[in-house]
């Protein structure tokens, strides 16, 4: 496995909105996440108290649309890599570094109508590209459906 690049993702997500950030479909690549972090899209929500804050999902699978979705981290499921918070001023992540995301990355904001001022959310995931092997692709590809039934 060799580090080829460092890759900054940057963005906003609407009120339970999931976004695709990532399409690999290359061979023999894979990314692996180093950071991931929001925060309040405007800026009358950055002095937002805890009972209030931001928070957003790194999955490897999309959403599929109900509100189990948007409200749990699901943080159990290998097809959950990461998630992130901003809770008056504090950033708490927690991210699983040693996935390798070989297809597709996606990103949900958390945040719910009526909680904050504005529901969107900001965004930034830093990931690092990697040469792997072919049996490291396979690998990477049997952890991230293994739990997402698609296996």
């Amino acid at each position: 496995m060799k580090l080829t690049r460092r890759h900054v993702i940057s963005g906003t997500l609407s009120i339970d909105e999931t976004k695709l950030v990532l399409q690999n479909t290359l061979a023999n690549i894979g990314w692996r996440i180093v950071d991931v972090r929001c925060y309040p899209h405007a800026s009358g929500d950055v002095n937002i108290g805890i009972d209030a804050g931001k928070s957003i999902k790194l999955t490897t699978i999309p959403s599929d649309g109900t509100t189990d979705f948007i409200r749990f981290f699901d943080y159990q499921k290998n097809t959950t890599v990461g998630i992130a918070s901003y809770d008056a001023g504090n950033q708490p992540n927690m991210f699983d570094d040693a996935v390798l995301i070989t297809k597709e990355l996606y990103v949900t904001n958390m945040d719910r109508q009526g909680i904050t001022a504005n529901g969107e959310t900001s965004y930034q995931i830093v990931l690092e590209q990697y040469d792997i092997s072919s049996d490291e692709e396979v690998l990477s590809i049997i952890r991230e459906t293994a739990q997402a039934g698609q296996v």
